[in-house]
């Protein structure tokens, strides 16, 4: 169980149940427009504005939301606040930089959220080369390290085989023969013995030689 921790605001980060708690503390915060959306998700949140010739009621709620947030002994952090700006347009209209405690929002043209890169005419290259290059990411095991192992699993199952195949034979042998339970455990001993050798040499194999 993790200790016990007093505070008087905020939550613990890497708690269960702290998104609950923070979801049911902003909970009360809602939009003024039909043509504003607000998307949360966690400690994550976004303000959705449908513009048309007026930013006014965008950056009015963003500055609400600033607003609540003091008031509600909460800090926006404005450097990793970003501005993604979708417009279908062929001539897109400047528009006015976003301030946030008397800070320009940085506007990006590709924006991370919840990793699904979203650029701003809603089209997914950007999204497809970055899995494509992490598709392609070496797995961190080379080639010859390869080989080295499936030799070595190799060797191991040929050793355990003619070691069986001789035990079974000796045993057979001495079970006819002799008759001697001497015989019997002397096999079995050395049966164990080339197993236990054999798998030491994989373990070495695979940590010295092919790493961590």
């Amino acid at each position: 169980m993790s200790k016990t921790i007093i505070t008087n605001t905020g939550v613990p980060q890497g708690c269960v149940l702290s998104p609950v708690l923070y979801t049911i503390y902003t909970n009360d915060f809602r939009t003024s427009s039909p043509n504003l959306n607000l998307i949360k998700f966690a400690d994550d949140l976004v303000i959705q504005g449908f513009i048309y010739n007026d930013e006014s009621a965008y950056f009015e709620e963003v500055n609400r939301f600033v607003s609540w947030c003091k008031d509600n002994f909460l800090r926006v952090n404005v450097t990793k606040t970003k501005e993604l700006i979708v417009d279908f347009r062929r001539k897109c209209d400047e528009i006015p930089p976003l301030h946030i405690n008397n800070q320009n929002v940085e506007i990006t043209a590709v924006y991370n959220y919840l990793g699904i890169l979203i650029d701003g005419k809603i089209n997914w290259p950007s999204h497809v080369d970055a899995l494509y290059k992490r598709a392609n990411q070496p797995s961190g095991v080379e080639e010859d390290e390869v080989v080295v192992v499936v030799a070595v699993v190799v060797v191991v199952v040929v050793v355990v085989v003619a070691a069986a195949s001789a035990a079974v034979v000796m045993t057979v042998v001495a079970s006819v023969v002799v008759a001697s339970v001497v015989v019997v455990v002397v096999v079995v001993v050395v049966v164990v013995v080339v197993v236990v050798v054999v798998v030491l040499v994989v373990f070495v194999v695979v940590v010295f030689v092919v790493g961590p």
